[in-house]
């Protein structure tokens, strides 16, 4: 079977923060506090080279239980 180059990728444990916002029914700015001020753990936050946020799945869902 051929696969194709630009097929659809598999979900992944980086959000993004539109993906992170939605999960947690938050803003933008909300999620770029929580990172700010630790309330999402920085080991679970990285940036892209153009300055964006990624997010790891567990670091939003530890937050938001805790």
């Amino acid at each position: 079977m051929i696969q194709r180059a630009n097929r659809k990728p598999l979900p992944s444990d980086d959000l993004t923060t539109t993906e992170a916002t939605k999960i947690a029914k938050v803003s933008r700015q909300t999620i770029a506090r929580w990172v700010k001020y630790g309330v999402i753990d920085s080991a679970g936050v990285s940036r892209t080279t153009t300055g964006r946020f990624r997010i790891k799945r567990w670091a939003l869902q530890s937050a938001l239980e805790g």
